[in-house]
């Protein structure tokens, strides 16, 4: 019996050590193994039971696993020891992807825990705002697009995700949701923090005034409506309540809102005139301090003075090589400009070219589509060498601009100014937009202020990262592309550079319209003026391009727009284009002039400028 005892005794020392052995190389981690004991061990309190249990062998979840057929790309935002309690193997933090419409990426899956949702929300850099359940939503780990944080649905939701809740997806095993509590909360709480029972109007004290919440700030006497954000942040702390940020939305009201239901604060800059059932306007018995401005609205004169920097990028195809010479002369407008492309590209050498070494992409240099649709892959190089070498200093705006962009430059001087004055008339109390870092968005061309790109210098090491796993088809891409990359393999820098807004520390101000031929509005719901425009009525032809670019010529001549307008309705042929046509007038860029002989056409209506 005593030669038993030993035996089962150096069996148990041996199959300790064991254990010990994958812990120590991160075959096991602690977690994992505490967790595959406890349940083996509750109930274990006679010592006579122990002798009878039976050795059960290690769950296949604490084994080795195989890589996932499409690894994460290396994330500038992630935290590395953010996901210890995630990981099969320690030193692999656990990777987050954001879901698209099909769902997660292969070899990901849907996170629907918590905890692994809190490593998430770490992993894209983003406040957690803990639980909630709403049947309204798309369940398990979502990231609210307008609200900026993650959150975690216990309701049993069948809801998709959509594009302002993106559902989390890591490489980890899928697993369960987790019951519903007994008694759900209303909504998100912040961590920590004790809400104050304040109902509605009645006055809360506070180092910004005495605080209300009502539907209405007209209906609490001496109150006015908080319309800064900074002082809707800090009610919010005085309420013990989520503060989620600024917002644009054409269905909130506007200014510093109380939300209900989510239990949080947000403020709209949008000035509507909306009224929500559940939403409450904050109030504060003293009013919102006024900022004056650094500098006055720009003047005409002020506008042509902006010193500004154009670049643009070819892979010096043929046909590109056709539209140099008129694209140069366009660029040559601008106080300096240079075109970029890769080391391997035809073509002569330039003065204003200048030659960048391109990541690895899954496609040859030889293809005949190269670097279709992933004109990112050239374009944050060029971008790294413009930072690094200091040359965009000096310049108040920087402009990325196409081959197939007929663009005047005065004009684009005024237009840049028209938006920024539009600003400045929007401008929140105690704002001063002039330091704000601003994107310009005038269809698919980009302008950056000063600010803005002095950020991005700063913020270089983390916006300027490209997706470097060889599995994914995004590979080049950079990673700020997010999951469009991954699942299509595209990085178009008009679905990417509005991006910038979520991967930088710094807040960017983006205003314009994306999409040439759309008109955004301003805070105030002013409509922007035309940046960008294509409607070529007639057809896609050179030959039906040509017709319209003529018919502009006259447009042009009118000196007003009515009687541009009165000339095209008389006109049968033309009458049921005339919203489109008329609208071209003296727009500072016209896209999809892809030849030679729309270039010369186009050119025709410089003197008219």
């Amino acid at each position: 019996m005593r030669c038993v005892r030993g035996a089962r005794s150096l069996l148990g020392l041996l199959f300790l050590a064991s254990l010990l052995l994958l812990v120590w190389n991160g075959v096991v981690s602690e977690r994992n193994l505490s967790a595959w004991i406890s349940p083996r061990t509750a109930g274990l309190t006679d010592p006579d039971q122990s002798k009878t249990s039976k050795v059960v062998e290690l769950d296949p979840v604490l084994a080795p696993a195989p890589p996932p057929s499409v690894a994460s790309a290396r994330n500038p935002l992630e935290e590395t020891g953010s996901a210890a309690s995630f990981v099969r193997n320690e030193s692999k933090p656990a990777t987050f992807r954001l879901g698209g419409d099909g769902g997660c990426a292969e070899g990901f899956h849907l996170v629907t825990d918590e905890e692994s949702c809190q490593v998430g929300a770490k992993f894209f850099k983003k406040p957690f705002a803990g639980s909630m359940d709403a049947g309204h939503e798309p369940a398990g780990c979502l990231l609210r697009k307008a609200d900026n944080d993650v959150i975690f649905n216990l309701a049993e939701s069948s809801k998709p995700g959509s594009r302002q809740r993106q559902q989390l997806c890591f490489d980890r095993p899928p697993g369960k949701l987790p019951s519903r509590p007994s008694a759900p909360r209303a909504g998100p709480q912040p961590r920590g923090s004790t809400v104050p029972s304040v109902p509605s109007g009645t006055a809360l004290v506070s180092e910004i005034g005495n605080l209300t919440m009502a539907p209405s700030c007209g209906e609490v006497e001496g109150a006015v409506q908080i319309r800064h954000p900074n002082r809707c942040q800090i009610a919010a702390a005085a309420y013990g309540k989520k503060y989620i940020g600024i917002m644009k939305s054409f269905l909130e009201p506007h200014g510093c809102l109380h939300r209900k239901f989510d239990q949080d604060m947000m403020f709209n800059r949008l000035q509507t005139n909306v009224t929500k059932k559940d939403r409450e306007l904050v109030c504060s018995s003293e009013a919102d301090p006024e900022v004056p401005l650094s500098r006055a609205a720009l003047s005409p004169l002020e506008a042509q003075k902006m010193r500004i920097y154009c670049f643009g990028w070819t892979v010096r195809r043929p046909q590109e090589e056709l539209l140099l010479p008129y694209a140069r002369k366009l660029y040559e407008g601008c106080d300096s400009h240079h075109f970029f492309t890769d080391t391997q590209s035809a073509g002569a050498e330039q003065p204003d070219f200048i030659r960048v070494e391109l990541p690895k992409t899954q496609q040859n240099r030889s293809d005949q589509f190269w670097l279709l649709l992933k004109n990112m892959v050239g374009l944050l190089p060029a971008w790294n060498y413009l930072l690094q070498n200091n040359v965009t200093d000096g310049f108040d705006w920087v402009i990325n601009l196409e081959l197939d962009h007929f663009f005047f430059a005065p004009f684009l001087r005024q237009t840049i100014a028209d938006h920024t004055n539009l600003m400045l008339q929007d401008r929140l109390p105690g704002q001063d937009p002039w330091h704000d870092s601003v994107m310009m968005v005038f269809g698919n061309v980009f302008a950056f202020n000063a600010p803005l790109v002095q950020n991005m210098k700063r913020e270089w090491g983390t916006i300027g990262q490209v997706i470097n796993d060889s599995s994914s088809i995004g590979l080049g891409c950079p990673v700020i592309s997010g999951s469009r990359a991954h699942d299509v393999g595209y990085c178009e820098q008009d679905m990417v550079y509005e991006n910038l807004r979520d991967y930088m520390r710094s807040s960017v101000t983006i205003v314009g319209a994306n999409g040439c031929g759309n008109v955004a509005t301003s805070d105030s719901l002013v409509p922007f003026p035309l940046a960008c425009w294509q409607d070529f009525v007639f057809g896609d032809e050179e030959e039906q391009r040509l017709q319209v670019l003529k018919e502009l010529h006259v447009l042009w001549n009118f000196s007003d727009a009515q009687g541009a307008e009165d000339y095209c309705l008389s006109r049968e042929d033309l009458q049921p284009h005339c919203k489109k046509l008329v609208r071209s007038r003296f727009v500072p860029i016209i896209h999809n002039i892809k030849t030679p002989k729309l270039h010369e056409a186009a050119r025709e209506l410089l003197p008219l400028a």
